[in-house]
């Protein structure tokens, strides 16, 4: 199993197509074969061959690269928000992008009752790779969260009771009627 380093970076690599000078060469020979070939099945095979480098099989590697994404972002400590915006600069596709980043996805019409509702670990784990100060309205606002507040407050209430988010007291910058929110953050 390729780890999540080799997983994205396979993946960038399919999309980009060739690569190197070594690529392109082998590219370059196998379109001078093709050119001299004159038996029909061995051209088949060539011209494979050559549509598998000019228009290389990304699926294959797509599986990988949405599975383990987001171990690579925690990592290397990127920011899920900025890690799309830059994949989709390199060209990922939406659908892929939809399925690595369910919590970062666009806002669909349906509204949320009419999604499954996300489980606490579901929340857990879109909260913890948020990297600045929140609120649970934050969250709750986040495209493609579908868990209740209540489920929301209960994750973030767990992931400080363990540790991993600090809870930093009420929003300074508030303003308006009303109690302030409370701002929870990275350790």
């Amino acid at each position: 199993m390729a780890s999540a380093e080799e997983a994205v970076s396979n993946y960038l690599k399919a999309l980009a197509g060739i690569q190197s000078a070594e690529d392109q060469a082998t590219l370059d020979n196998l379109k001078a074969d093709l050119e001299n070939e004159t038996d029909p099945m061995k051209r088949v095979v060539l011209r494979t061959e050559i549509e598998q480098y000019e228009n290389p099989d990304t699926s294959r590697y797509a599986g990988a690269f949405i599975g383990k994404v987001n171990e690579w972002l925690k990592h290397k400590d990127i920011s899920r928000t900025h890690a799309v915006a830059a994949f989709k600069a390199e060209g990922v596709p939406q659908d892929v992008l939809d399925r690595a980043f369910p919590d970062q996805a666009k806002a669909t019409t349906k509204s949320k009752s009419s999604s499954p509702r996300q489980s606490r670990e579901d929340v857990k784990s879109i909260v913890e790779t948020l990297g600045s100060d929140f609120t649970i309205t934050d969250v709750e606002d986040l495209p493609g969260v579908t868990a209740s507040r209540a489920t929301i407050t209960a994750a973030v209430n767990e992931l400080v009771k363990a540790g991993k988010l600090k809870d930093k007291g009420e929003d300074p910058n508030h303003e308006g009627r009303g109690r302030a929110a409370t701002l929870y953050g990275p350790k």
